[in-house]
C-alpha cells in the first residue's frame, strides 16, 4: 500500500477514527495525540495489513490499543457529552448519559456496530475479540441502557 492509497483510506475513516478515540478517552482534547499515535503505527505496520478490506477494523483496533495504551498511564476521563462535544454520539440526552455510564468495552462495541455501522464481525477483529464477545457485549449493553433509560424516566415522572 502506498502513501496515496493509505491517506485515502485514513480520510475516508477520520470520524471513525476519532469516534472511538472519544469514545475509549473520553477527553476530546486527547483524541488527535491518540489518532495521530496510532496513524503512524499503522503507517509503520502497514506491510501487516493482509487485505485491503479489513483495512478499516486493522485501523480501529490500532487506535483503540493507542487508547488503551494511554490508560496505562492514567486513569481514564469520564466520558461526558455536551454542545461542544465534536463527536456527538446522539442527539438524546438520557441516551448520551446512558451510553457515558457503560464498561469501556461494551461502549465501544454499542458505539461502533449501532453508531457506526460496522458489522459484528468489523467490531470483533477491532476489538480483537471473538464475534460471540461483540453479540455478548451488544446484548449486555442494550439491556444495561434499557434500564437505565427506563429508570430515568420513572425518575422523571
Amino acid at each position: 500500500m502506498n502513501a496515496d492509497e493509505f491517506g485515502a483510506l485514513v480520510l475516508a475513516n477520520e470520524g471513525l477514527l476519532y469516534h472511538v478515540a472519544y469514545t475509549a478517552l473520553g477527553s476530546a482534547q486527547e483524541c488527535p495525540d491518540a489518532v495521530q499515535d496510532a496513524l503512524l503505527k499503522a503507517w509503520k505496520n502497514r506491510g501487516a495489513l493482509k487485505e485491503e478490506k479489513a483495512f478499516r477494523a486493522w485501523l480501529v483496533r490500532i487506535v483503540y490499543n493507542s487508547c488503551r495504551d494511554r490508560f496505562r498511564s492514567r486513569p481514564p476521563i469520564p466520558v461526558s457529552f455536551d454542545e461542544n462535544t465534536p463527536f456527538e454520539q446522539a442527539d438524546n440526552l438520557p441516551l448520551q448519559e446512558a451510553l457515558k455510564s457503560l464498561p469501556n468495552d461494551t461502549r465501544l462495541s454499542i458505539v461502533l456496530y449501532y453508531l457506526e455501522g460496522m458489522k459484528v464481525s468489523e467490531v470483533a477483529q477491532a476489538q480483537g475479540v471473538s464475534e460471540g464477545t461483540v453479540k455478548s457485549r451488544l446484548s449486555r449493553g442494550r439491556t444495561m441502557l434499557k434500564g437505565l433509560l427506563t429508570e430515568e424516566e420513572h425518575e422523571n415522572e
